[in-house]
């Protein structure tokens, strides 16, 4: 692969966690994939290109109006739920592109009517269940639906909601609450809209079918990782555990091979010390690339199917690795950051461990314009 640099994308893997997904939700559901922020990292395009040939998917979500007029102008044609607040201005931009939009308060939707009139607008109205994030609260719904009675250019396609504390626990009584407050605050809706009904996420879809309704939201487990040790750990008890295959893999190539020995000092702060005659690579990833400076001295990459630690601070483009033990180790070696050769993995939790973070901003991190290959 004539790159210095790349992210890879597992087809395979891909296909197989939707699949996964389409069997938990059933054929009378519909799957959102969530590709926001740059597909959590893996690519914007390339995974609404992966959600769309694969046929798994029924809409895409993304975060920006900005995002959805990028996949737009690639030809992707699969409908596109913006979930991101959206300023004034835009609304006219999304009405003519057809693309939904999140609403979460009056306000916001006052705002839109000035703006375009008498086009129809496809909205998924935000309910606010607990999270106090975005969001219309229990006591504003009854204004809210007198307010689209008399507003019919505005397509109620969807509800939905998000879930506080639903994957960093085992117990699941607040999750419970916040599902049965969104129930209620649909059920006026219903009748008249009959909405998408969406507010299960990943963790949520691969623990609690009640939680379905008509659409459930696929995100981080897509990509083949779970939402947390605690959703493992519950689904593994539930006995709605299912394998998932990481889709992403992120590589790069040995820049440098030197001879260190005994006294030498490894990079920035001379934080890593030589005890012994050996050899270092030098690869072209740093925390500019999203390769975190937290990873100094504690990660590990692959080389040959062998492991090797990453040693000395992480520079903003460059890393330093020990490859000592690695026979014939050379120039424009593959080098796996994330993923696995044999017996030998680096996964994004691992790092994520390092870096006292969640897998999500492991991989999201990655920067945008290293290049995503489908394989």
């Amino acid at each position: 692969m004539n790159h210095l640099t790349w992210v890879e994308l597992n087809r395979e893997a891909y296909r197989f966690n939707m699949e996964h997904f389409r069997k938990l939700a059933g054929n009378n559901r519909k799957i959102m994939a969530i590709i926001k922020s740059n597909a959590y990292g893996h690519g914007l395009y390339e995974t609404a290109l992966l959600a769309q040939e694969c046929g798994n998917a029924d809409m895409l979500g993304v975060y920006s109006l900005q995002e959805a007029k990028h996949l737009y102008g690639k030809g992707i044609k699969l409908p596109i739920f913006i979930m991101g607040y959206v300023m004034a201005e835009e609304f006219n931009d999304i009405a003519r592109h057809d693309f939904s939009i999140c609403i979460s308060s009056l306000d916001q939707l006052k705002a839109v009517a000035e703006t375009i009139g008498t086009k129809t607008l496809k909205i998924h109205l935000k309910f606010d269940t607990g999270l106090r994030r975005l969001g219309f609260l229990p006591e504003e719904t009854q204004e809210l639906l007198a307010w689209l009675s008399e507003h019919e250019n505005f397509r109620v396609e969807g509800i939905f909601s998000h879930f506080a504390n639903i994957e960093d626990t085992v117990s699941h009584d607040f999750a419970k609450e916040q599902r049965d407050t969104f129930e209620k605050m649909c059920a006026p809706f219903m009748k008249k809209y009959n909405p998408l009904r969406h507010i299960a996420c990943s963790a949520a879809g691969l623990l609690f079918p009640d939680t379905y309704f008509e659409m459930i939201r696929s995100g981080i487990s897509m990509y083949g990782m779970w939402p947390s040790k605690e959703t493992l750990i519950t689904s593994l008890k539930s006995n709605m555990a299912g394998e998932l295959k990481p889709v992403l893999s992120w590589k790069t190539r040995i820049a440098q091979v030197k001879d260190v020995k005994p006294g030498d000092t490894v990079g920035y702060g001379r934080s890593h010390a030589i005890t012994r005659p050996g050899r270092i690579a030098i690869i072209p990833v740093g925390y500019n690339d999203g390769y975190c400076r937290k990873y100094s001295n504690s990660a590990k990459v692959i080389v040959r199917g062998i492991e090797a630690p990453v040693i000395g601070r992480i520079c903003m483009n460059m890393s330093m690795i020990d490859v000592s033990h690695i026979k014939d180790a050379s120039r424009e070696d593959e080098v796996i950051l994330i993923g696995s050769c044999g017996n030998s993995s680096v996964t994004a939790d691992f790092l994520a461990g390092i870096s006292d973070t969640i897998n999500y901003e492991v991989t999201t991190r990655i920067s945008p314009f290293i290049p995503r290959v489908i394989v």
